[in-house]
């Protein structure tokens, strides 16, 4: 079974497993889709760059968690930095591995529905901390399903000190488009059961 997904001009044959409980999903795999990426983060970054929270501030941090998030980040980092010059538009990333050299990082727990069940911990340095007290964060991700991974984002921005003024992703996963999900999204794929 296969799903198109189109956006724009572009477009993918996209490969739907099953994830849970008879639920599946059309895989898009953005991390190593250039063009895609590219496409989907300038949307993101308009809408951030739209943002009156955005527009407020003089320092953001764009928080992300490793891998598909990556790339998004340094995109749309890169398009925010072009356009607001006089901006400080930082970057930090959390991880899933607590390495020694991180000193007194901090952490929380997520579940995805990708993940067969299983919880990942998510850790930020002791310099990301630091780098996350007081400022403004905006979270992002490649997608939104369940909400887990924007919602282990907001913990740890909160356990730094930081202030969430946005949240934006790529795209929406759902099977239901008549409710709307707390983040701003460019693209919608079907939860299909």
């Amino acid at each position: 079974m296969e799903y198109t997904f189109t956006y724009g001009n572009i477009t993918r044959k996209l490969p739907v497993y099953e994830v849970a409980g008879g639920l599946k999903i059309a895989y898009l795999d953005t991390f190593c889709d250039i063009e895609l990426v590219n496409a989907l983060s300038s949307k993101m970054a308009q809408m951030i760059q739209d943002g009156q929270n955005f527009k407020d501030s003089q320092r953001v941090i764009l928080l992300t968690a490793v891998s598909k998030g990556v790339p998004f980040a340094y995109t749309i980092a890169n398009n925010l930095i072009s356009l607001n010059p006089n901006k400080l538009i930082q970057v930090v990333i959390a991880r899933k591995e607590n390495k020694k050299f991180f000193g007194s990082s901090v952490s929380v727990e997520k579940t995805s529905i990708t993940g067969d069940g299983k919880s990942d911990i998510l850790y930020l340095a002791e310099a990301d901390v630091n780098k996350l007290r007081g400022t403004d964060v905006i979270l992002l991700d490649d997608m939104y399903s369940t909400g887990a991974s924007i919602d282990a984002l907001e913990k740890l921005a909160r356990k730094c000190g930081a202030v969430v003024i946005d949240k934006v992703v790529a795209v929406w996963e759902t099977a239901d488009t008549s409710i709307q999900p707390p983040v701003k999204y460019v693209a919608i794929l079907p939860l299909i059961k």
